[in-house]
């Protein structure tokens, strides 16, 4: 852990890289949730009724 931690501090690029990816990552899924087109498809499937479980 330690040795680990040692090489991070050395080169701080690795642990930016790490967040730059992940903030990429989140924003791409972010922004194809709110996409007009999709918008239309979550709002249809919020208003649909739920089945009663003791149908299942």
């Amino acid at each position: 852990m330690r040795q680990m931690l040692s090489s991070i501090q050395e080169s701080p690029i690795i642990g930016m890289a790490v967040l730059v990816i992940f903030a990429l990552m989140f924003g791409y899924i972010f922004f194809e949730a709110f996409r007009r087109k999709n918008k239309s498809t979550f709002d249809n499937a919020s208003k649909m009724p739920l089945e009663d479980s003791e149908k299942l």
